[in-house]
């Protein structure tokens, strides 16, 4: 029982009935027991710790726009390999043909720098379409 005069800052005014078995009262209390609370706080407070993580579940972004940015993320990562190894192997061609290896012909360079072209301009596509 509060002093006189104490006032509680948030007083329980509303009262809601529930049922258990006996098992279940029994299963309460000794939860209840075990983190030193009463059988009432016990269930006010698992009751309102569940409805704070429901509600904090619905606050987060949605599993398909999720799903849509993770095939985005993947889109770039298979460009960005392309890419790497378009420029590898055009790095392997430009110092054979410098080393006096393996000439080159224009229509080799011609295709590879096309086919740079096409993995770039795919790479473009794909950011315009992450960023619009």
């Amino acid at each position: 029982m509060p002093a006189s005069g104490h006032t509680k800052t948030d007083p329980l005014s509303n009262r809601i009935k529930v049922q258990f078995t006996d098992a279940q009262v029994d299963a309460l209390a000794r939860q209840a027991n075990a983190t030193g609370q009463t059988v009432a706080g016990y269930i006010r407070a698992t009751v309102l710790t569940t409805l704070e993580d429901r509600s904090a579940k619905t606050n987060r972004p949605s599993t398909a726009r999720h799903h849509a940015a993770m095939l985005q993320l993947a889109e770039m990562h298979a460009l960005a390999m392309q890419i790497k190894k378009l420029g590898t192997n055009i790095n392997q061609l430009a110092r054979q043909a410098n080393a006096g290896m393996v000439p080159i012909s224009r229509a080799e360079v011609i295709y590879m720098l096309n086919q740079h072209q096409v993995v770039m301009s795919k790479a473009i596509s794909a950011l315009e379409r992450a960023l619009g």
